[in-house]
């Protein structure tokens, strides 16, 4: 078939052997000239009108899938000549992850690879289907560090899989298929599930910790494995294939909760289970987004005798304290009553977000210590950082935010564009913000149904205990506020922005 035209391409090589998945070629494109893989599969998938149909279903599956980390689909079709239908695929230069773990790989390349995997099934379970299959062949690892990572992960043509599952009967699966089957799905007229993805994605975090397969046996011996035999413990197995300490404290149980054949016992996706999996390689939770924030630390407060006998005289007699409580009764009402007016949009009556700007000292309190009350950039945060908002699409542009002369504010949000950068994302200038901040950060988001990158950017920063307030639906708050108060000082939102993360420390008083 090489040199010959097929479907509008003409075929340069083949791309590995032949297998049930099909042919895969590189091809050119003769319209563009661009190289291509091209897989071809039987003309028998749709020969029918119910395969015709699903074939165009399945092709269509990509484009929902919101994800850098699956393959793009440059187009399918059948050819009219053979009947065979077809899919072409960018031609990606770089290693497979058979090839890339061909010995075992350290736990913080393990957590990159899983994790990076970890967003393309999410992305597909999005879209309502499942992959059913990591095989290691399926995986290419790019040499790109534009995701804030040594590679770029990108799963290869599992539609191709889901395709021939459905339409061949039966369809037995190759060795190197069944070593990351779930057992389920040796049924053919089971469907792919989330559960099935963790059985694998469990088989997959062993093989690159270890570099070999859990799964021994070839042919007939490896389907009574995987369908019938007692699961041994991972540590055990390893340490019989003379591999005893490349598996972390606590990888037995992990493993324990994604490969077993009871679907129920499993973890419910991916995501819970590289949650679960992520401290045990020396990373932290990876989809914990809802943890509290550490409460800031109080200065210890004297009993109120102590406090009150510590006052001068004048201070403490009646025609003093008395006034004083009424003025600060009176104070008191009179604030509760603008924030109060200040949470309520006067466009819609609806809840939005608080004027960032911090209340004024109380007087005669001591002075705010000069640190951040929540949040440590640390080499583990940064690095955890970086790792995270590579791992998605990334978020154009990064926009930061900070109070104006305040020198540990500006240099935490300088670390902040550093790891914007590092991860890919476009960064521009600090803004200067000529209000109060709060100590911390505090992410202004400017619609109420933020993109990916944004709530990923949530779940980054309150992973690492960053994030003081996550505000939704700024833009048109700001706009209201700013037009019932011209005194209004916010920050302003151009055309272009979809966020905004405020740096502020201590308050000037």
């Amino acid at each position: 078939m090489t040199g010959s035209v097929f479907a509008g391409y003409r075929i340069v090589r083949p791309l590995g052997e032949s297998s049930a998945r099909g042919d895969l070629y590189l091809a050119t494109r003769l319209a563009t000239a661009r190289s291509c893989a091209l897989r071809v599969l039987p003309a028998a998938l749709v020969a029918d009108p119910e395969g015709a149909a699903r074939f165009e279903e399945v092709g269509s599956l990509r484009a929902g899938i919101d994800s850098g980390h699956v393959v793009d689909l440059i187009d399918a079709g059948v050819d009219k000549a053979s009947g065979a239908p077809w899919f072409a695929m960018p031609f990606l230069k770089g290693k497979t992850l058979e090839k890339y773990a061909d010995a075992p790989l350290s736990q913080d390349d393990t957590l990159e690879v899983l994790a990076q995997l970890a967003h393309a099934l999410n992305a597909m379970n999005v879209v309502g289907c499942a992959h059913g299959t990591l095989d290691p062949e399926r995986i290419v690892l790019l040499e790109d560090e534009s995701y804030g990572s040594p590679f770029t992960l990108k799963v290869l043509d599992f539609w191709t899989e889901a395709l021939l599952r459905e339409r061949l009967r039966p369809y037995t699966p190759d060795d190197g298929a069944l070593r990351w089957v779930a057992p389920e799905l040796l049924d053919p007229d089971v469907t792919p599930t989330r559960a099935a993805d963790v059985w694998s994605f469990g088989l997959l975090a062993f093989r690159l910790l270890t570099g070999v397969s859990y799964w021994q046996g070839v042919g007939a011996a490896l389907r009574a494995e995987v369908t019938a035999a007692p699961l041994e413990d991972p540590s055990r197995r390893a340490r019989a294939l003379g591999l005893p300490d490349t598996l972390p404290d606590g990888f037995d149980a992990w493993f324990a909760r994604c490969v077993v054949r009871p679907i129920d016992e499993r973890f419910a996706d991916v995501d819970a289970a590289i949650d679960q999996l992520a401290p045990l390689l020396g990373g932290e939770s990876i989809t914990d987004d809802d943890a509290p924030a550490p409460a800031p630390r109080r200065a210890p407060v004297a009993p109120r005798g102590e406090r009150l006998r510590s006052l001068p005289p004048w201070a403490r007699s009646v025609d003093f304290m008395i006034p004083a409580v009424l003025v600060l009764v009176t104070l008191g009402a009179l604030g509760v009553r603008q924030i109060v007016r200040a949470r309520r949009s006067p466009a819609n009556g609806r809840t939005a977000v608080t004027a960032p700007a911090a209340p004024a000292p109380t007087p005669g309190a001591a002075p705010a210590a000069p640190a951040f009350t929540v949040g440590n950039l640390d080499e583990r945060a940064t690095a955890d950082l970086v790792r995270r908002l590579g791992a998605v699409p990334r978020g154009r542009p990064a926009w930061v935010a900070v109070t104006a002369d305040d020198p540990e504010a500006t240099a935490r949000a300088e670390q902040l564009r550093a790891i914007f950068t590092r991860a890919g994302w476009e960064v521009r200038p600090l803004q200067r913000y000529a209000g109060r901040l709060r100590p911390g950060y505090f992410l202004f988001v400017a619609d109420m149904e933020p993109p990916e990158y944004v709530t990923t950017l949530s779940t980054a920063l309150r992973a690492n205990r960053l994030i003081d307030d996550f505000f939704r639906g700024y833009r048109d708050y700001y706009r209201d506020r700013s037009a019932a108060d011209p005194n209004f000082v916010g920050f302003p939102m151009e055309p272009d922005q979809t966020f905004i993360l405020a740096v502020g420390r201590t308050p000037t008083p």
